[in-house]
Parts: structure tokens; sequence; C-alpha cells
């Protein structure tokens, strides 16, 4: 086993020196991936490989606008969605590393106008989204100030329910200004930005000639709207740069990067999902998404591979893109990702729900060359999500319902069950949202989302 393992290592360590001293092969390979991927259009955007700190493929492809007046180039900004939120989670790491505060000491001996409750709360809780607070849209800073001040009880005991929910990067941003003494923006700049040398990126704005815009697959412009301020836009080299300041293991030591790797079981850490060997980072993987962008960093410093993909056309096949790319790296056949049900299907669903059933099932029947059936339920427990979050929770029910009749393994049953007990207590229907967490344990006994979310139903059930 041990010599399978190191003529492994000899054969990919002679495809790593392969690649960076003849590669003319790999970037007619990866042209081929991402030219055919625009022209189907399932992307849109700039492309980053990179073997270690050396970049081979760096090339951006499409429009930067929907009218096509500009071009896209690698120097182009991009939102980054959920990624840009690693910046919080680092900082407060950071600041832990210098001794200014710890993971495990209440929210509320740093954030003293908070109410009594943030007592309860631990800062490894807004880290890893367990903070257990109502559900809030997102709003402007005064805005989260106000509702926070006016809630009476926590939603659940912190550190028994995941929920990935705005508030707690409201309340990170905050906690770094306290406890820093400086505002949030210039902190990320001094602190993170500089340090890891990205240079071309910005907080909150840009020049508009350096800004990609979004827009959608019929060719119209899409706005972004956010109401909260301190997101970080950014290019694919900085974010190359980024990640490359986390794996030096210079910058965070294993005790500060340990808690922004860790995440609840099922839910999404700090850093996306991440892998620490031996205090520093073998795998990092994070994706954002939302305004119509879409950005996805893989990083694993095992193999010395580094993939970015920021998109201003949002299509959901970036990890396929992903693992295409890292097959071209490996010298193995690779595929072309076809086009997502999920997107098509959740604007048909939400504009009209007996539409948007009978456009899935006629792509099942008509089209599965064209769009990727691959995991059927995921696209409809995505687009059940997609109506939740406008509360539409009827439609979400008669998809999840849908969901259920698929053959899918007892853990995506759970969790399928558990999105539909969501509903109902949404609803305010307590009986059957009991019902359906007890049925989605009975299906997955160690679904942890759904044993803190019926526990704490069924404390606030008279």
């Amino acid at each position: 086993m041990r010599r399978r393992s190191l003529c492994f290592l000899l054969l990919f360590a002679c495809t790593l020196r392969c690649f960076c001293q003849n590669p003319p092969d790999l970037t007619e390979k990866f042209d081929s991936l991402f030219s055919s991927a625009l022209s189907i259009g399932v992307f849109n955007g700039v492309v980053l490989i990179a073997s270690g700190d050396r970049i081979i493929y760096q090339k951006a492809f499409g429009r930067a606008d929907a009218e096509a007046h500009q071009q896209l180039s690698p120097e182009i900004r991009f939102q980054i969605g959920s990624i840009s939120k690693e910046f919080n989670a680092a900082g407060i790491a950071l600041l832990q590393q210098q001794g200014k505060l710890r993971f495990d000491e209440p929210v509320g001996k740093y954030l003293t106008w908070l109410p009594a409750w943030s007592q309860r709360i631990k800062v490894r809780d807004l880290l890893q989204y367990t903070a257990g607070l109502p559900s809030m849209p997102e709003m402007t800073e005064s805005e989260y100030r106000k509702h926070l001040l006016a809630v009476q009880q926590l939603a659940a005991e912190p550190g028994t329910v995941y929920s990935y929910d705005n508030v707690c990067i409201y309340l990170q941003k905050q906690l770094i200004e306290q406890v820093s003494g400086i505002p949030y923006s210039r902190f990320v700049r001094t602190e993170l930005l500089d340090r890891a040398g990205m240079s071309s990126s910005t907080i909150d704005d840009a020049p508009v000639s350096l800004l990609a815009k979004p827009f959608d697959n019929d060719f119209k412009a899409m706005t972004p709207a956010t109401t909260s301020s301190g997101w970080t836009l950014t290019t694919a080299g900085d974010l190359h740069r980024w990640s490359n300041l986390l794996n030096s293991g210079a910058f965070l030591n294993a005790a500060a990067l340990e808690p922004l790797a860790q995440g609840f079981p099922g839910g999404e850490a700090s850093l996306g999902h991440a892998l620490l060997q031996e205090g520093k980072l073998a795998e990092h993987q994070h994706d954002g998404s939302g305004n119509g962008y879409e950005a996805l960093l893989y990083s694993d410093t095992r193999q010395h591979i580094t993939v970015i993909l920021l998109s201003n056309n949002q299509n959901f096949k970036q990890y396929n893109l992903k693992d295409a790319a890292v097959a071209i790296l490996h010298g193995e056949s690779f595929q072309v990702p076809k086009k997502s049900l999920y997107l098509d299907l959740r604007t048909k669903a939400l504009a009209n729900l007996d539409a948007g059933i009978a456009f899935y099932q006629d792509v099942k029947q008509h089209h599965a060359d064209h769009y990727d059936l691959s995991d059927e339920s995921g696209d409809l427990n995505s687009t059940a999500k997609y109506l939740m979050r406008r509360s539409r929770y009827d439609e979400a029910l008669s998809v999840l319902q849908l969901a259920a009749t698929l053959h899918v393994p007892e853990t995506r049953l759970s969790y399928i069950r558990q999105l539909i007990a969501q509903c109902y207590a949404k609803k305010n229907d307590r009986n059957l949202a009991i019902v359906y967490y007890k049925l989605a344990l009975e299906n997955d006994p160690k679904n942890q989302q759904a044993q803190g979310e019926l526990e704490t139903i069924e404390r606030a059930t008279p």
C-alpha cells in the first residue's frame, strides 16, 4: 500500500512538472472546456488555475454586461457572495490569535449593547451560524441593531441548530469593530487585504469600468441589491492571493484556523468546506452566489492545485467545471456540464407552480440530453428552498412532496422531511411540523439539525 501511494505521488509530481514546463496542451484543453461552456450558456466569467503559487492558466470568457458593451478581462472585479464572509471569520480569528478575544467567550462580553441573551451565545457560535437567533432578512446596520434590541428570547439554544443567516454576519462585523477599535472596512483593508497583496480588491464599490455587471440567461441586466455594507469585490488574481495567504500557515495558526474549518454537522463552516492537516489547510472549497453573480474557490495543497471561477451570469455549474479542470490536470477525460435544471425550474415554479412542475416532467421525458438530471432530488429541494425564502410555503410543500417520491438514500429523505417540517412550522402548523421532524429522525437518527429544530418547537408548544 505504501509503495502504491509512493508511486502515485511520484506520478503526480511528474504530471505537475509536465504541465509547468509544457503548458500548451493543457491550455488547449482548458480553452476547449471553457469555450464550450460559454457557447452552451453555462459559464460567462473569469477562470484562474494555479499550481501552488504559480498561475498556469488565466482567461476571461464572455461579456462584462448584458449588452456586451464590454468584454470580460482578468482585471475585472466581481461580487463573490458568501466567500466574502471569510474575511469576517479570518478577522475574528486574527483577533483571537492576538489575544484580544476568545472563541468560547460570550458575545455579550464584547457587544454590551445586546440584550441578556447574548451572554449565552459564544463567539464560536457566530462563526458556525449556530447562534440560535430568530431568522432575519438582510437589512441595513441600523435596522439589524433595532431588530436585535427587540428580540426577547432566542429561537433555539445556541450551538444546537444551524441557520445560515446574515444576522450572524452583521454581529461578526460589529465584533471586529468593537474589539479592534477601527471601522470594519478599514480593518479588512489593512489587516487582511493588504497582507494578502489584494491591491485590486475593494469593499462595497468599484469603478464602473472595473466591475462585472450581472445578467440572466435571457441577457437581461440584473440590478445587484445589498442593503448591508462590508462586502468585498475582488478579482480572480486577488482571490488566489487570499487563498495563498490562508494556505501559508504563517497568517493564522492552527488554533485560529480550527473554528473556521469546523462546521455544524450538515452545515457550512466559515471557510465553506475545509480540511486541516497538521494545523494547515489541506483542502479549502467555498462557493458564493447572489445578485446574479457566482464564485468558487477550490484549493488542494496536497496536490498543489487551485481553481478559481468568477461569473456574472449565475448557472450553478461551477463545481462541475472545477471537476473538469481538475480532471484535465490529472490527464483524465472531462465533460462539459449540461444546463442546470434548478435554475430554470425555480423561475418557472415561482411564476406558476403547475407550469413549473409541467416543465420538470417535460425535461425528464424529452430533454434529458440538454439538462443535468444527475441530482433530481437536490434540484427539487433547492427549488423548494428558493420558494421558502420567498414565503411560498404551500408551493414549496408541493415540490418537496414530489421530491419525496424519488428513490433517494435515507439521509436525503430525512433532509426532505426536515424541509417539509420547516414549511409547516412557518405555517404555524406545529403538529404536522413535529410529525415530519420525527419522520426525518426515523430516516436518519444522526440528523442533528432536525433534532435541534424538533426540540425547539416542542419546547415552544403549549
